[in-house]
């Protein structure tokens, strides 16, 4: 298989408190890898850095698109910006464009996309819109079209809408579009988080506990539909989850995390019978 993302010596600590500690682990072309732990193993820590949230302290985060350079994702993200820099005009307006333009945005425009633990939709705003955000990067390009309202403003609108309703189709949600987002049943909102980080057209996905709160019936689902991702679209998922026999059922790999620190990877099946791994669980 081909390695898309390479994590090597990944370090993040916040003061004196170590939440990754030499962390080394792959994840492969189109496949279903899994980070799994217990509460506080470092696992969010982990995919923050991997989608320019944190910026880690040391160790590389090589990515490798497919018909693209690679990208060493941590001097993707630049230095950051800080309040006690030196105040000097250049360098100021330098670090103010990352903070509004860096970290995250340079991450999801070399394909990765994430959605969080917690649902975090624009409730006010319809579905539809939600999915529509996720593409201004897309229309941004253009603006003194869209005030002049030309041409091809208006066909990148429509495309953007057949991209946004592709996505909506594709997890049953085409008679929700135009509901608020904040009023819909919490599984139809997880979908619609899904979605919308699918509209950034990313080559690997990071789901932050995408079963959390799902009743059994929506679990199967919503496992259904991240493998048909898989292995229709060629999509390459990296996932937190708690829930271990969708982990088991769904991943071609796991990883697994105690305290910072990579203990165990591989197949779901020797992962399983691991004994630290039985360690780190039971105690």
């Amino acid at each position: 298989m081909t390695t898309l993302l390479q994590v090597n010596h990944l370090n993040m600590r916040f003061g004196g408190v170590v939440a990754l500690n030499d962390c080394n682990f792959q994840v492969e072309k189109n496949s279903i890898t899994a980070l799994i732990g217990p509460n506080g193993a470092g696992k969010t820590t982990a995919f923050n850095c991997i989608t320019g949230f944190y910026r880690a302290n040391q160790g590389q985060l090589h990515f490798f698109p497919p018909n693209r350079p690679s990208v060493n994702l941590i001097q993707l993200l630049g230095q950051p910006f800080t309040w006690t820099d030196p105040i000097h005009p250049r360098r100021t307006l330098k670090k103010l464009g990352y903070k509004l333009f860096g970290g995250p945005h340079r991450i999801a425009r070399a394909g990765i996309a994430r959605t969080f633990q917690n649902v975090r939709l624009f409730k006010e705003m319809t579905v539809l819109e939600n999915l529509l955000v996720a593409q201004h990067r897309q229309l941004v390009g253009h603006f003194l079209s869209g005030i002049l309202n030309a041409k091809n403003f208006r066909k990148a609108e429509n495309n953007a809408l057949d991209h946004a309703m592709k996505w909506l189709a594709f997890f049953q949600l085409t008679t929700e579009a135009n509901r608020l987002a904040g009023q819909l049943p919490y599984g139809h909102q997880r979908r619609v988080e899904i979605a919308r980080a699918l509209c950034t057209d990313p080559i690997l996905l990071c789901l932050d506990e995408p079963a959390a709160g799902l009743n059994p019936q929506e679990t199967k689902a919503l496992s259904q539909l991240i493998r048909r991702l898989q292995k229709e679209l060629h999509l390459t998922i990296l996932l937190i989850e708690h829930d271990i026999g969708l982990v088991m059922e769904l991943s071609d790999h796991v990883i697994v995390l105690d305290y910072g620190e990579v203990i165990a990877q591989g197949p779901p099946a020797a992962v399983q019978q691991n004994q630290k791994v039985l360690e780190a669980y039971l105690g």
